[in-house]
């Protein structure tokens, strides 16, 4: 499963080059862009919700077996709520991702923060670069900062 991760990063990477080198509309390239951050993103979503299911107590999924229930319920009613404050990293680290080839974006002409950002660091107006700076910095922290909490009141609730 990792190298499969891994080989999804590297054509998203390659259809962002792809969408630079070919000529076509903004609207082809947004949706180009739009692509693979969605690709980009996921590869933290599954590694997480992977590594978030491996780690279910065993005496859980007995317990549940115990009880009667189905491979589904046992799935949404036992796993993947112990798993989702594991699962909840990769929310975190997709969030960051995403932002991330946001700005790598901007270099094929999407039209987004990305794109102003780049702009402006291409500038000399100082207080443009600090302010986009900030807010991009302040959407990413508050974001981290609700997942985590998130996280931390499901891990309380559960008893983890």
């Amino acid at each position: 499963m990792r190298d499969f991760s891994n080989v999804i990063q590297d054509c998203s990477n390659t259809s962002k080059l792809n969408s630079a080198l070919r000529a076509g509309s903004n609207i082809k390239v947004s949706v180009d862009s739009s692509f693979a951050i969605t690709i980009f993103a996921m590869v933290p979503l599954v590694r997480y919700t992977i590594e978030g299911l491996r780690n279910v107590p065993e005496e859980m999924t007995e317990a549940a077996d115990m009880s009667g229930a189905t491979r589904l319920q046992k799935l949404w009613l036992v796993q993947f709520p112990l798993a989702l404050p594991t699962m909840a990293v990769g929310f975190n680290q997709a969030l960051m991702f995403a932002f991330f080839m946001t700005m790598i974006a901007a270099f094929i002409g999407t039209i987004d923060l990305g794109q102003e950002l780049q702009r402006t660091l291409a500038g000399t107006d100082l207080g443009r670069n600090f302010v986009l700076g900030i807010c991009v910095s302040l959407m990413a922290l508050s974001f981290d900062l609700a997942i985590l909490k998130w996280a931390s009141d499901k891990k309380k609730i559960l008893g983890l």
